[in-house]
């Protein structure tokens, strides 16, 4: 019972720990781990990152109008008269002619088209979905080059990225310059941010419970599903590229997030919560005198 009681005080100060850390962190991200995850489940995972490949940041007209809607929810917001939404025009038709500018080979043309290194980014972008489709990127070789040259094409991305959010933050600097005290319009929350606000919320609410031993086989199973994410994301299975770093050391399928996550599921089925913990006084009562001695927590 004793050493129970310490693995689910031990586990608990993980996860709170962890929680902690990621919320007294402003830069944290889960962007850096989903974006390196691997192996059947990993596009799943990519889509969790805001534009991980620069597709939506290379979408002019999608550019467009997001930044008139952007234009008119500060206008509405701050009720600008005629003089000030005239010049809320002008900032966001210059604004717009940047973005044509930055994406376009001659923003002037009759049918305009993206600049050759897009297109070609684009296109390369499409050649690689296709390929790992094939049979032949079972190869570990095959793996590695795929690996490389997404690694690369996404860095490339989040150099024009980085530019194309330098004309948005512009763009917002000068809306706000238009009306005394302007009212920020806040743009829809990335999925990322509401992901990272979760995470974190979960692994304090986890570590607490584990700690105290309250809900205890609630707070056991959740932690398990959220490692079993993380086991996921990056399977330790023979074959799969990118190896595990070094200083992980060497492991065949179980890794120390498995091992976690199996004695939490072994925690999910035991009273430990009621061994020096506040399970008891909820199992004594509450969930006995309502459902009587079958009733568990």
């Amino acid at each position: 019972m004793i050493a129970l009681v310490l693995l689910r005080v031990t586990i608990g100060w993980h996860f709170l720990y962890q929680g902690i850390w990621k919320l007294q962190t402003p830069a944290f991200s889960s962007a850096g781990f989903l974006s390196q995850a691997k192996g059947p489940l990993a596009e799943h995972f990519y889509e969790m990152v805001p534009d991980i490949d620069g597709r939506e940041h290379l979408d002019l007209d999608a550019n467009r109008q997001a930044m008139k809607k952007y234009a008119d929810g500060f206008a509405k917001a701050n009720r600008l008269k005629d003089a000030e939404l005239a010049e809320v025009e002008v900032i966001l038709e210059a604004n717009q002619d940047k973005l044509a500018e930055f994406l376009l080979e001659d923003p002037a043309a009759k049918k305009p088209v993206l600049k050759q290194e897009f297109q070609d980014h684009l296109h390369k972008l499409d050649r690689l979905a296709e390929h790992k489709k094939a049979p032949t990127h079972a190869i570990p070789y095959e793996q590695k080059r795929a690996w490389d040259e997404q690694m690369q094409l996404r860095a490339q991305a989040a150099g024009w990225s980085k530019q194309i959010d330098a004309i948005w933050q512009e763009f917002k600097g000068e809306l706000a310059d238009v009306a005394k005290d302007a009212k920020d319009v806040a743009r829809d929350e990335p999925r990322l941010d509401q992901l990272d606000t979760f995470v974190t919320c979960t692994n304090i609410a986890i570590g607490v419970c584990l700690i105290a031993g309250l809900f205890t086989r609630f707070a056991s199973l959740a932690g398990a599903l959220f490692l079993l994410q993380i086991v996921a994301a990056q399977p330790d299975w023979p074959g799969l590229y990118p190896h595990p770093h070094p200083s992980a050391g060497r492991s065949l399928v179980v890794n120390k997030e498995f091992v976690e996550m199996m004695a939490l599921v072994a925690l999910a089925f035991l009273p430990v919560g009621r061994w020096g913990g506040l399970d008891y006084f909820v199992h004594n009562l509450v969930v006995r005198p309502l459902l009587g001695r079958k009733g568990t927590v």
